[in-house]
């Protein structure tokens, strides 16, 4: 019989073990840990044990447990082995699987590299874009001041135009309103005279009548009735005179109030062209009114003075 201490020999070698880490398991640890224990065994059987020929002659026995516990240990070792082989297979597919990772990590490395060298391309292109558009805008900020500054120079030319415009019409205004108290006064005088048309027509009638019954009172009476008829005429033409400078002052009045409506209405024109100037001004459009076509003088053909204006109502002009 065998020393147990060739129970190492027992154990095989694989050759997946070259290349495995020399690591030991729990179980391989108390694995040896047992045939430290059958190792003690045996050393107790040979040399503590007491005569063979006392107590067990020819070894029966002590063969009997050795064997037996060989037989377990070789058991158990088989089950390691098995273990140890299956983990290797575990161990060969996680390195499989770790190089394929590695393969996939490096490819995506790679394509996250291509795809920040694009990022970076498409970065400067952009930024070269932005500074041109920046550059851009800039040239139109200065355009746009310098476009907003002649329409501010021109609105502040329209508002003085307005102005001027806004003064001539109070002086148009004045002098209508003097013509118009001019025509009233006018027409109320005559009234008067038609009242004392009226008057005298009804004296007329009245003598008329008279003269009619008394022709045949000679003479005098027949004077006295050439003379009222003769006042009679001349109240007529005084009446047709009247009514003529009426018609006339009424005339006048009128051709004055529309030219105070045509006053009005260039200065509502010129308003909204200075209107029309601050909008622009504001949205920054290029509009192209200037408000100089119709520059004139306005309201030349009005007379400028009150008494000239009565003077050639009373005239009958």
């Amino acid at each position: 019989m065998s020393d147990i201490s060739t129970a190492p020999t027992l154990i095989p070698s694989s050759p997946q073990n070259t290349n495995q880490t020399p690591t030991l398991t729990s179980k391989e640890l108390q694995t040896l840990h047992d045939l430290q224990a059958l190792h003690s065994i045996q050393s107790e059987l040979l040399h503590d044990a007491p005569a063979p020929f006392e107590e067990d002659p020819d070894l029966s026995r002590t063969a009997v447990n050795i064997d037996t516990l060989l037989r377990q240990a070789q058991s158990m070792i088989t089950t390691l082995v098995a273990e140890k082989r299956g983990k290797s297979r575990r161990i060969r597919v996680l390195e499989e699987e770790l190089h394929a990772a590695r393969e996939k990590g490096r490819a995506l490395a790679a394509e996250a590299k291509a795809k920040v060298q694009a990022q970076a391309q498409v970065e400067v292109e952009t930024r070269g874009e932005l500074e041109a558009k920046v550059k851009a805008s800039a040239e139109e900020v200065v355009a746009a001041r310098t476009v907003a500054t002649e329409r501010e120079e021109r609105v502040k030319k329209l508002e003085g135009e307005v102005k001027g415009i806004g003064e001539k019409l109070k002086k148009v205004e004045g002098e209508r309103d003097e013509k118009v108290k001019g025509v009233k006064e006018q027409m109320e005088r005559n009234k008067g005279l038609e009242r004392d048309v009226k008057a005298k027509g009804a004296l007329v009638q009245d003598l008329t009548a008279r003269l009619n019954r008394k022709k045949g009172e000679g003479k005098e009476q027949a004077a006295k009735l050439a003379k009222v008829m003769a006042a009679n005429e001349e109240l007529k033409g005084a009446l047709s005179t009247a009514r003529k400078r009426a018609e006339s002052a009424a005339q006048r009045a009128q051709e004055a109030e529309e030219q105070v409506k045509l006053e009005r209405k260039r200065r509502r024109k010129a308003e909204k062209e200075l209107k029309g100037e601050e909008d622009v001004g504001h949205g920054h459009s290029h509009g192209h009114g200037h408000g100089h076509g119709h520059r004139r003088e306005v309201y030349s053909s009005v007379p400028r003075s009150k008494s000239s204006v009565i003077s050639r109502m009373f005239r009958g002009v």
